[in-house]
Protein backbone atom coordinates (compact mmCIF):
# COMPACT_ATOMS: atom_id res chain seq x y z
CA UNK A 1 0.00 0.00 0.00
CA UNK A 2 1.22 3.21 -0.98
CA UNK A 3 0.15 6.08 1.34
CA UNK A 4 -0.48 9.83 -0.57
CA UNK A 5 -0.61 13.68 0.27
CA UNK A 6 -0.64 16.93 -1.63
CA UNK A 7 0.89 20.56 -0.67
CA UNK A 8 0.09 23.78 -3.38
CA UNK A 9 2.88 26.29 -4.64
CA UNK A 10 2.20 29.49 -5.56
CA UNK A 11 2.32 30.76 -9.30
CA UNK A 12 5.96 30.28 -9.81
CA UNK A 13 6.04 27.65 -11.96
CA UNK A 14 3.54 28.67 -14.55
CA UNK A 15 5.47 31.86 -14.68
CA UNK A 16 8.63 30.09 -15.57
CA UNK A 17 6.85 28.04 -17.86
CA UNK A 18 5.23 30.82 -19.52
CA UNK A 19 9.18 31.89 -19.82
CA UNK A 20 10.45 28.88 -21.08
CA UNK A 21 7.49 28.76 -24.09
CA UNK A 22 8.44 32.44 -25.12
CA UNK A 23 12.37 31.22 -25.49
CA UNK A 24 11.80 27.99 -27.47
CA UNK A 25 9.59 30.11 -29.41
CA UNK A 26 12.86 32.14 -30.04
CA UNK A 27 15.10 29.68 -30.77
CA UNK A 28 12.83 27.63 -32.94
CA UNK A 29 12.25 31.19 -35.04
CA UNK A 30 16.32 31.86 -35.04
CA UNK A 31 17.37 27.78 -35.90
CA UNK A 32 14.75 27.01 -38.38
CA UNK A 33 15.32 23.87 -39.20
CA UNK A 34 18.68 22.62 -38.96
CA UNK A 35 20.22 19.26 -37.34
CA UNK A 36 21.34 19.21 -34.24
CA UNK A 37 24.86 18.91 -34.01
CA UNK A 38 25.58 16.22 -31.29
CA UNK A 39 23.03 14.18 -28.90
CA UNK A 40 22.75 16.36 -26.01
CA UNK A 41 22.28 19.24 -28.83
CA UNK A 42 19.68 17.00 -30.34
CA UNK A 43 18.02 16.59 -26.64
CA UNK A 44 18.03 20.52 -26.46
CA UNK A 45 15.98 20.95 -30.09
CA UNK A 46 13.69 17.95 -28.84
CA UNK A 47 12.55 20.35 -25.91
CA UNK A 48 12.55 23.15 -27.82
CA UNK A 49 9.91 21.49 -30.28
CA UNK A 50 7.93 20.23 -27.24
CA UNK A 51 7.43 23.62 -26.41
CA UNK A 52 7.27 26.13 -29.42
CA UNK A 53 3.80 24.98 -29.81
CA UNK A 54 2.12 25.75 -26.14
CA UNK A 55 0.41 28.55 -25.54
CA UNK A 56 1.66 31.39 -22.85
CA UNK A 57 -1.30 31.17 -20.35
CA UNK A 58 -1.97 34.41 -18.50
CA UNK A 59 -1.23 34.29 -15.13
CA UNK A 60 -1.25 37.93 -14.44
CA UNK A 61 1.76 38.22 -12.84
CA UNK A 62 5.45 38.57 -14.83
CA UNK A 63 8.17 36.28 -13.61
CA UNK A 64 11.03 37.92 -11.31
CA UNK A 65 14.66 37.33 -10.46
CA UNK A 66 17.61 35.23 -12.03
CA UNK A 67 15.08 32.60 -14.15
CA UNK A 68 14.25 36.12 -16.32
CA UNK A 69 18.27 36.09 -16.72
CA UNK A 70 18.94 33.24 -17.91
CA UNK A 71 15.94 32.29 -20.09
CA UNK A 72 17.14 35.93 -21.62
CA UNK A 73 21.01 34.63 -21.91
CA UNK A 74 19.83 31.03 -23.24
CA UNK A 75 17.93 32.74 -25.79
CA UNK A 76 21.14 34.00 -27.41
CA UNK A 77 23.52 30.72 -26.42
CA UNK A 78 20.69 27.32 -26.80
CA UNK A 79 20.94 28.48 -30.97
CA UNK A 80 24.66 28.29 -31.00
CA UNK A 81 24.29 25.39 -28.65
CA UNK A 82 22.11 22.93 -30.91
CA UNK A 83 24.27 23.63 -34.02
CA UNK A 84 27.10 23.05 -32.44
CA UNK A 85 28.92 26.36 -32.68
CA UNK A 86 29.71 25.95 -28.77
CA UNK A 87 29.66 22.79 -26.13
CA UNK A 88 28.28 22.76 -22.76
CA UNK A 89 31.61 24.77 -21.39
CA UNK A 90 31.16 27.27 -23.50
CA UNK A 91 27.40 27.46 -22.77
CA UNK A 92 28.51 27.76 -19.02
CA UNK A 93 30.67 30.46 -20.11
CA UNK A 94 28.46 32.83 -22.08
CA UNK A 95 25.83 32.22 -18.97
CA UNK A 96 28.54 32.90 -15.92
CA UNK A 97 29.40 36.21 -18.55
CA UNK A 98 25.85 37.63 -18.64
CA UNK A 99 24.13 36.40 -15.74
CA UNK A 100 27.08 36.39 -13.39
CA UNK A 101 29.18 33.49 -11.72
CA UNK A 102 26.66 32.17 -9.37
CA UNK A 103 23.89 32.04 -11.92
CA UNK A 104 23.34 27.74 -11.29
CA UNK A 105 23.06 28.55 -7.42
CA UNK A 106 20.93 30.84 -7.73
CA UNK A 107 18.75 29.22 -10.14
CA UNK A 108 18.55 26.27 -7.64
CA UNK A 109 17.64 28.60 -4.65
CA UNK A 110 14.98 30.44 -5.88
CA UNK A 111 11.50 29.78 -7.00
CA UNK A 112 10.48 26.87 -8.66
CA UNK A 113 13.33 25.22 -8.02
CA UNK A 114 13.54 25.73 -4.18
CA UNK A 115 10.14 24.88 -3.38
CA UNK A 116 11.21 21.18 -3.39
CA UNK A 117 13.92 21.44 -0.78
CA UNK A 118 11.37 23.80 0.90
CA UNK A 119 8.41 20.90 0.73
CA UNK A 120 11.35 18.14 1.56
CA UNK A 121 12.22 20.32 4.65
CA UNK A 122 8.78 20.62 5.96
CA UNK A 123 8.11 16.93 5.77
CA UNK A 124 11.55 15.71 7.02
CA UNK A 125 11.76 18.13 9.79
CA UNK A 126 8.08 16.33 11.29
CA UNK A 127 10.35 12.82 11.32
CA UNK A 128 11.84 11.54 14.86
CA UNK A 129 14.69 10.32 12.35
CA UNK A 130 15.83 14.09 11.63
CA UNK A 131 17.19 14.69 15.09
CA UNK A 132 19.49 11.62 14.56
CA UNK A 133 22.35 10.47 11.52
CA UNK A 134 21.37 12.15 8.22
CA UNK A 135 22.89 11.73 4.92
CA UNK A 136 22.42 13.86 2.02
CA UNK A 137 23.11 12.93 -1.72
CA UNK A 138 23.38 15.15 -4.40
CA UNK A 139 23.52 17.82 -2.06
CA UNK A 140 24.67 20.54 -4.91
CA UNK A 141 24.25 24.26 -3.64
CA UNK A 142 22.53 23.86 -0.65
CA UNK A 143 19.21 24.63 -1.60
CA UNK A 144 17.96 21.94 0.98
CA UNK A 145 21.52 21.91 3.32
CA UNK A 146 20.58 25.57 4.30
CA UNK A 147 17.41 24.12 5.82
CA UNK A 148 18.42 20.94 7.50
CA UNK A 149 22.12 21.58 8.33
CA UNK A 150 21.74 22.12 12.13
CA UNK A 151 19.04 20.37 13.10
CA UNK A 152 20.32 16.47 13.54
CA UNK A 153 22.94 14.53 15.39
CA UNK A 154 25.60 14.08 12.48
CA UNK A 155 24.67 15.29 9.28
CA UNK A 156 27.01 13.83 6.05
CA UNK A 157 26.87 16.19 3.11
CA UNK A 158 27.50 14.61 0.08
CA UNK A 159 28.03 15.28 -3.92
CA UNK A 160 29.67 14.26 -6.74
CA UNK A 161 31.41 17.89 -7.68
CA UNK A 162 33.70 18.44 -5.04
CA UNK A 163 33.01 22.37 -5.69
CA UNK A 164 29.77 22.59 -4.05
CA UNK A 165 31.50 21.22 -0.50
CA UNK A 166 32.47 24.36 0.95
CA UNK A 167 32.41 23.47 4.52
CA UNK A 168 29.29 26.01 5.30
CA UNK A 169 26.31 23.63 6.06
CA UNK A 170 28.83 20.00 7.52
CA UNK A 171 31.99 19.03 9.07
CA UNK A 172 30.83 15.91 7.27
CA UNK A 173 31.48 16.79 3.51
CA UNK A 174 32.70 14.34 0.77
CA UNK A 175 32.88 13.49 -2.74
CA UNK A 176 30.22 10.87 -3.01
CA UNK A 177 29.02 9.32 -6.55
CA UNK A 178 25.61 7.60 -5.31
CA UNK A 179 26.14 4.81 -7.84
CA UNK A 180 28.65 3.24 -5.85
CA UNK A 181 28.29 1.11 -2.70
CA UNK A 182 28.88 3.23 0.80
CA UNK A 183 31.01 2.72 3.91
CA UNK A 184 28.35 4.60 5.51
CA UNK A 185 26.03 2.35 8.01
CA UNK A 186 23.25 2.30 10.73
CA UNK A 187 21.83 6.22 9.58
CA UNK A 188 18.46 6.92 10.45
CA UNK A 189 17.79 8.96 7.15
CA UNK A 190 19.12 9.70 3.48
CA UNK A 191 17.39 12.38 2.07
CA UNK A 192 17.87 13.51 -1.63
CA UNK A 193 16.27 16.45 -3.50
CA UNK A 194 16.48 16.45 -7.26
CA UNK A 195 19.36 14.55 -7.41
CA UNK A 196 18.90 10.76 -7.42
CA UNK A 197 17.24 11.07 -11.00
CA UNK A 198 20.57 11.47 -12.23
CA UNK A 199 21.89 7.92 -11.45
CA UNK A 200 22.26 5.74 -14.10
CA UNK A 201 20.48 2.56 -12.41
CA UNK A 202 18.33 4.14 -9.89
CA UNK A 203 17.41 0.89 -8.38
CA UNK A 204 21.22 -0.34 -7.72
CA UNK A 205 21.24 3.55 -5.95
CA UNK A 206 18.73 2.67 -4.07
CA UNK A 207 19.92 -0.29 -2.70
CA UNK A 208 22.77 1.37 -1.84
CA UNK A 209 21.08 3.68 -0.02
CA UNK A 210 19.26 0.70 1.52
CA UNK A 211 22.21 -0.62 3.41
CA UNK A 212 23.19 2.71 4.94
CA UNK A 213 20.06 2.69 6.78
CA UNK A 214 19.56 1.22 10.08
CA UNK A 215 16.44 -1.14 10.51
CA UNK A 216 13.92 1.49 10.55
CA UNK A 217 15.77 4.02 8.74
CA UNK A 218 14.07 6.35 5.97
CA UNK A 219 14.94 7.53 2.73
CA UNK A 220 12.98 11.09 1.34
CA UNK A 221 13.33 11.93 -2.38
CA UNK A 222 11.89 15.27 -3.80
CA UNK A 223 11.56 14.89 -7.55
CA UNK A 224 9.87 16.59 -10.23
CA UNK A 225 7.85 14.96 -12.66
CA UNK A 226 8.32 14.32 -16.32
CA UNK A 227 4.75 15.24 -17.42
CA UNK A 228 2.86 17.80 -15.30
CA UNK A 229 -1.11 17.52 -16.81
CA UNK A 230 -3.24 14.95 -17.95
CA UNK A 231 -2.68 16.29 -21.66
CA UNK A 232 0.68 15.10 -21.83
CA UNK A 233 2.33 18.57 -21.14
CA UNK A 234 5.71 18.67 -20.22
CA UNK A 235 7.98 19.83 -17.19
CA UNK A 236 9.03 22.99 -19.54
CA UNK A 237 12.24 23.89 -17.48
CA UNK A 238 14.04 20.90 -19.35
CA UNK A 239 14.70 23.24 -21.66
CA UNK A 240 17.05 25.19 -19.11
CA UNK A 241 18.60 21.96 -17.92
CA UNK A 242 18.96 20.63 -21.60
CA UNK A 243 22.87 22.05 -21.62
CA UNK A 244 23.80 20.32 -18.01
CA UNK A 245 24.96 16.72 -19.34
CA UNK A 246 24.23 15.21 -15.99
CA UNK A 247 20.66 15.70 -16.49
CA UNK A 248 20.20 14.96 -20.52
CA UNK A 249 22.22 12.00 -20.68
CA UNK A 250 20.04 10.25 -17.98
CA UNK A 251 16.62 11.30 -19.78
CA UNK A 252 15.95 14.07 -16.97
CA UNK A 253 13.02 13.39 -14.20
CA UNK A 254 11.29 9.94 -13.79
CA UNK A 255 7.36 9.72 -13.07
CA UNK A 256 6.35 8.80 -9.66
CA UNK A 257 5.20 5.37 -10.62
CA UNK A 258 8.71 4.70 -11.55
CA UNK A 259 10.05 5.62 -8.08
CA UNK A 260 7.73 3.68 -6.67
CA UNK A 261 8.74 0.47 -8.56
CA UNK A 262 12.18 1.56 -7.54
CA UNK A 263 11.84 1.68 -4.59
CA UNK A 264 10.08 -1.70 -4.01
CA UNK A 265 12.49 -3.11 -6.26
CA UNK A 266 15.13 -2.02 -3.30
CA UNK A 267 13.86 -3.59 -0.70
CA UNK A 268 11.97 -0.58 0.82
CA UNK A 269 8.30 -0.65 2.63
CA UNK A 270 5.72 1.56 3.77
CA UNK A 271 6.22 3.52 1.09
CA UNK A 272 4.06 7.31 0.55
CA UNK A 273 3.90 10.31 -1.65
CA UNK A 274 3.27 13.85 -1.73
CA UNK A 275 2.19 15.65 -4.70
CA UNK A 276 3.39 19.48 -5.00
CA UNK A 277 0.78 20.81 -7.12
CA UNK A 278 0.02 24.32 -8.80
CA UNK A 279 -2.97 24.89 -10.43
CA UNK A 280 -3.31 25.33 -14.05
CA UNK A 281 -5.10 28.46 -14.29
CA UNK A 282 -7.21 26.95 -17.28
CA UNK A 283 -10.38 27.81 -15.67
CA UNK A 284 -11.51 24.70 -14.81
CA UNK A 285 -9.92 23.84 -10.90
CA UNK A 286 -7.19 21.66 -12.89
CA UNK A 287 -3.71 21.34 -11.51
CA UNK A 288 -0.65 20.88 -12.75
CA UNK A 289 1.68 17.56 -11.00
CA UNK A 290 4.97 19.13 -10.39
CA UNK A 291 6.79 15.79 -9.01
CA UNK A 292 6.73 15.93 -4.79
CA UNK A 293 7.94 13.86 -2.37
CA UNK A 294 8.84 9.90 -2.55
CA UNK A 295 9.55 8.22 0.97
CA UNK A 296 10.03 4.46 1.92
CA UNK A 297 11.61 2.56 4.96
CA UNK A 298 14.05 -0.24 5.82
CA UNK A 299 11.81 -2.32 7.74
CA UNK A 300 12.36 -4.56 10.46
CA UNK A 301 10.44 -6.83 12.72
CA UNK A 302 12.44 -4.73 15.39
CA UNK A 303 11.56 -1.37 14.23
CA UNK A 304 10.53 0.91 16.91
CA UNK A 305 7.13 2.17 16.99
CA UNK A 306 8.61 5.89 16.72
CA UNK A 307 9.71 4.81 13.52
CA UNK A 308 6.06 3.83 11.91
Amino acid sequence: MVTSGRQETEMEYRKARNLCIRLAQTVSAKIGCVQAAHPQARYALEQVELLREMKVDDCGIEATGVIVEITAALAEVLPKFIVGDIDEAGAFASLREVVGPFWWARLMQEPPMQDYAKSCFEFTRMLPHISGDVLEIGAGVGNYSQLISKIPKKYYRTDIQRSFLTGQYSKNEFVYDFDAKSDLRNLDMVVSVNGLHCSRDKTKALRNMFEVLKPGGVIVLAEGEPIVSLSGEPWALGIIFSIVSGWWAVGGFETRENWISYLKASGFESIGTSRLLESAGNGENQMLDLGGLIWGYRSSKVVSSAYR
